[in-house]
This record gives C-alpha cells, structure tokens and sequence, in this order.
C-alpha cells in the first residue's frame, strides 16, 4: 500500500509514516520541508505549503495513491483542493481531526454523534469543524473518507512545550507541580502510537468509510493520576500544589495544556467496534514511553522549560494574591 502523509515530519505523521513502514507500507510525505525528518533516504518527499494551493496542486497532480492522511488541514479550503485532486480516485483519505470539536457535554462519555461546537471561538476548532462539515457533504462513493478525533495526543515527538516534557522537567528539578482545584478532574488522552494503529485499521477496513471516530486510551485519568504516572515514570516524588479554583481557566493553560477545557471524556466504542482496535497505552505505560524517548533525544537540553511565569503565581499565591 503506497500513503501519502500530508505532514509526517513532527509528532502525529512521524508516528503514523513509522508504523506504515514497520507494516512494509510505502509512504510519500508532503510537506514544505522546513522541519527536518528521520525517515530512511528512499521515502519520497515532496514540498509544498499548504497555504500555497497552487504549490500543493503542481506537487500533487496526475499522482497516484491508494490512501491520503492528512495531519495538518486547519480549513476547509486545504481539503477542498485535496478532494478535487483526488476524486474518483483514492482507496481512503483519512482526516486526523481532534475531540475538541464537540460541544461541552453534561454527560460523559461523549459519542461521536454529539453535536460538534459550531459557535466555538477557537480558531483550531473552529478549523476541523469546519472540514468535518466539507466531509459530511463530500460523496463517499467517489471520495471515501474516514475523520480520527483523538484526545489530547502524547507521547514520544509531542511538540507541545507545555505538555508531558515540561512536566518531566518539573519534577527531575524538584519544583512544584501546579494542579488546579483538587486535581480530581478527568479527562482522556491519546498515545501517538494508538493513533498511528486507529489510523492503519480506517485505512483498511470498509466500515469506517463515512464516520468519526474518537480515539484515546483506555481509561480516563485525573489530573492528580497524570502527575502521579509523570513521577513514576521519572522515578521520583512529586510535590503538588493546588491552585484555587479562580485560577484554573485564567492561568492553567500557561502552564499545562489539558488543564483549560471542561471535562473531556470520550467513547471509544465505535473504534474499537468498526476498526477492531483496541488502544495499547494506559497513561503509566504511556509516560513511560514518552519518557524513554525523552532521555534517549537530550529533550531537556535542546529544550529547556522556561518555568518564570510557573514561579511568578507560586510567589503570588505566597503572597496571599
């Protein structure tokens, strides 16, 4: 099987060319070249910007695939192109989308048939429900199309600074890990790896041709579990401190990205169901994987977190602010 990878050069796409190569696939990744990848030599590269519709087009035409996935669609437009490219034509386009799509929800877990957060303000999710939409009404006869919404994505290559890896460097430097409230909130996330095996089966399997479907791991964590799965992972203690609830939607998302959005709880029965996967990471054996590749990259020295907003707030709430 030959699939293209619009993107692959960073943290999503890398996960999903390595797995299509390990499975003996062939991949081509389009991208515009800027970020340097680890792919063997003969993987076909070919550069374009994506805001550069022309660009893409002259990279693209008269070229045959049996499947697409597309990493990096943030509008509509950058997939309409795609579609008229390659209608009539391709075995399977796979769109990684994003669970932030949904509306906040009262109950948990969320389907994939939850309404989708038309209104949203945030231009990121604003974008994949706007290509959701272009899908709903694209033919699947001629343009078979499959849509991955995955939870927060972690794991080895996360390209996040404030994710997993600054987290890691918080507690291998003792300094206090910020949780808001009592840190019993629950939310999913997903392993890039996870992802990249969801990503071959939509691509393989008839039934998913025309449908969403959530992807995250097995369990929903809090968010006291997470920093607990962190220092396990790095092998030492950390120490938390609570931040009060005033705080959590005004200063959290400096500090850690999966603690700004409501509860975020998601179904993965469809998957499993339609695409026969099942996810291979729990959040312990997932921070252990991602800290693995953490030591094995010198992550901490080619990245250094800047923790000056982190202790600003500590000295505030000293100070009674």
């Amino acid at each position: 099987m030959h699939v293209l990878i619009i993107g692959g050069t960073r943290f999503v796409g890398r996960h999903i060319g390595e797995e299509l190569l390990e499975q003996g696939h062939t991949i081509t990744l389009l991208n515009r070249g800027v970020t340097p990848d680890t792919f063997p030599a003969e993987v076909e590269r070919l550069r374009a910007d994506r805001n550069e519709p022309e660009q893409v087009r002259a990279a693209l035409e008269g070229r045959e695939f049996d499947a697409i996935v597309d990493c990096i669609a943030y509008q509509e437009a950058e997939v309409e192109l795609v579609i008229e490219l390659f209608s009539g034509r391709i075995g399977r386009y796979v769109y990684i989308s994003s669970s932030s799509v949904y509306r906040p929800s009262n109950l948990l877990p969320i389907e994939e048939t939850h309404p989708l957060n038309d209104g949203t303000g945030w231009d990121y999710a604003r974008g994949k429900i706007e290509v959701e939409r272009l899908l709903e009404r694209t033919a699947t006869d001629a343009f078979p199309w499959v849509s991955l919404r995955p939870a927060y994505i972690f794991g080895p290559y996360n390209s996040a600074a404030n994710a997993e890896f600054s987290l890691f460097q918080r507690i291998e430097q003792g300094r206090p890990v910020l949780v808001p409230g009592d840190g019993y909130f629950f939310f999913h996330q997903s392993h890039g790896r996870d992802l990249a095996h969801a990503t071959i089966a939509a691509i393989e399997r008839s039934e998913a041709i025309g449908n969403a479907y959530n992807i995250n791991g097995r369990y929903a964590q809090s968010g006291n579990e997470l920093v607990q799965a962190a220092a396990a992972a790095v092998g030492r203690e950390a120490e938390i401190v609570y931040l009060p609830g005033a705080t959590r939607r005004s200063e959290v998302g400096r500090y850690f990205y999966w603690q700004t959005r409501p509860a975020q709880v998601y179904s993965t029965e469809a998957a499993r169901h339609d695409l026969a996967w099942e996810p291979r990471f729990d959040i312990h054996e997932g921070m252990r994987d991602a800290y693995r590749w953490y030591l094995e990259s010198g992550y901490a020295e080619a990245h250094p977190y800047d923790f000056s907003a982190h202790d600003e707030l500590l000295e505030r709430m000293a100070d009674g602010g």
